[in-house]
């Protein structure tokens, strides 16, 4: 038998920048797999920027609160990652709980923008250096 989710997440590199293309809906365990697989994803490319899109989710990930908890809970490589998050203006509890639960995070509402402000601030190594306080 064979183990499907009601998510799907498409991995590409467009212009240099890690880009997740994230479908379907992620719920329940589903939200704890993806979340899980994303962070695999990022880690195995080692990561320092990524862009995620979540534009055509059906329905949208969890609750604010969930994100947050499950989020803090794990010490993801995302908290490591300059993360810009593509979502419809009234979608915006994914980015909102990352950016809470201290994922360095903004959100966008179009993904050329999203890939202009990763491109305008490759701060990489000053970047990680403030993300997990190395010198």
């Amino acid at each position: 038998m064979e183990n499907t989710t009601a998510y799907q997440i498409l991995p590409s590199v467009n212009d240099g920048i890690l880009e997740l293309l994230i479908t379907g809906t992620a719920i329940g365990n589903d939200f704890e797999k993806m979340m899980l697989e994303v962070d695999s994803i990022l880690e195995a490319n080692n990561a320092k920027e990524v862009i995620l899109d979540i534009c055509t989710f059906k329905e949208h990930i969890e609750s604010i609160t969930t994100i947050y908890q499950y989020t803090v809970k794990h010490n993801f490589f995302l908290h490591r990652v300059k993360t810009a998050v593509v979502d419809f203006q009234e979608k915006t509890s994914f980015a909102m709980a990352l950016k809470t639960a201290g994922v360095p995070v903004e959100r966008f509402i179009d993904k050329e923008l999203a890939r202009k402000w990763i491109k305008s601030n490759p701060i990489k190594e000053t970047w990680e250096k403030e993300t997990t306080g190395r010198k």
